[in-house]
């Protein structure tokens, strides 16, 4: 692309989805990442290409270190009723869970939901496959540990996003994108990343009971046919 980009927020700051979506608008930022919506791809333009090969929508759940196996009785949907999951309130994940029947209780501020979670507000906190155990390492005061036993799992990318209008800038990360897919570079870097490396060997993905839910809000520009764009479960890594 010959072109690179600089992030202008302060390293760790805690930067609402909210914030970030109108620096987009008002061009103070030229793209954002998100997990993607029917409402973000209406109000900018999406670059349809899961950033992150799909793992976001890998759950494994945080869980109160003292009830690590609390969800070691789920082996389906109905079973995973039973118990109270907590996102926050403006996520997507959030409606795809309410969207399967699950009654998910919500904050606002991201790092409440560890407190909360500690605090017994609710069962299970859901994270993308390469998230909880940073996580649970950033918050060593709290009662917390990953769950051992259970894999959520739905179709749920995380794309760019331009303003809207932005279609050259759209194209052209796209372009980018597809032309690593294609040449192996971007799994290569994709397993690069020491906490999705960490997060794909410590899942034990094989060992764990699958629950499946349905993403209603895919929209049908959804790439989903283009398998080289997708992290594959048993893939090897190369």
């Amino acid at each position: 692309m010959g072109k690179s980009y600089s992030f202008p927020y302060e390293k760790d700051a805690d930067i609402s989805q909210s914030r970030t979506e109108n620096d987009v608008k008002t061009g103070e930022l030229d793209f954002m990442w998100a997990m993607t919506s029917e409402r973000l791809e209406k109000e900018f333009e999406p670059v349809y290409f899961p950033v992150f090969r799909g793992i976001l929508g890998m759950r494994l759940s945080i869980v109160k270190a003292n009830q690590k196996d609390i969800l070691s009785s789920v082996e389906n949907l109905n079973d995973l009723k039973r118990f109270v999951p907590g996102q926050g309130k403006t996520w997507a994940d959030t409606m795809i869970l309410e969207s399967n029947g699950l009654h998910v209780t919500k904050s606002h501020k991201y790092p409440n939901l560890f407190f909360m979670l500690e605090g017994e507000r609710f069962d299970y906190f859901p994270r993308g496959l390469f998230e909880p155990w940073a996580e649970v390492d950033k918050y060593p005061q709290l009662n917390l540990t990953v769950d051992p036993h259970i894999l959520i799992r739905y179709t749920a990318p995380m794309y760019f996003f331009t303003r809207k209008g932005n279609e050259e800038l759209a194209q052209a990360l796209f372009k980018e994108l597809e032309s690593m897919a294609l040449s192996g570079e971007y799994k290569s870097l994709f397993y690069a990343d020491d906490e999705v490396k960490q997060g794909i060997e410590k899942s034990n993905l094989k060992d764990r009971t699958m629950i499946q839910l349905e993403n209603p809000y895919l929209t049908e520009k959804t790439p989903l046919e283009r398998t080289e764009f997708w992290y594959q479960l048993g893939e090897v890594p190369h």
